[in-house]
């Protein structure tokens, strides 16, 4: 998935690959931009998105979202 930066006022590129991004920079596009992530905004909807991320990342070897950070 590709994000725009052009609002960011990113100077590197006019558009950014998500997989790039650090999980900051990530979650600040999620948050910026929910609906684009999950559709129809709501509170769970974003709670179910950031289960499936955790899981995910527990899976393929990451921290996951421990709340340290």
């Amino acid at each position: 998935m590709l994000i725009d930066n052009r609002e960011s006022g990113r100077k590197d590129s006019e558009v950014t690959n998500l997989i790039d991004m650090s999980e900051r920079e990530y979650f600040s596009q999620f948050a910026k931009r929910t609906g684009m992530f999950i559709g129809r905004t709501s509170l769970i909807g974003a709670t179910a998105f950031m289960v499936g991320y955790d899981q995910a990342a527990q899976r393929y070897g990451g921290p996951g979202l421990d709340g340290n950070g």
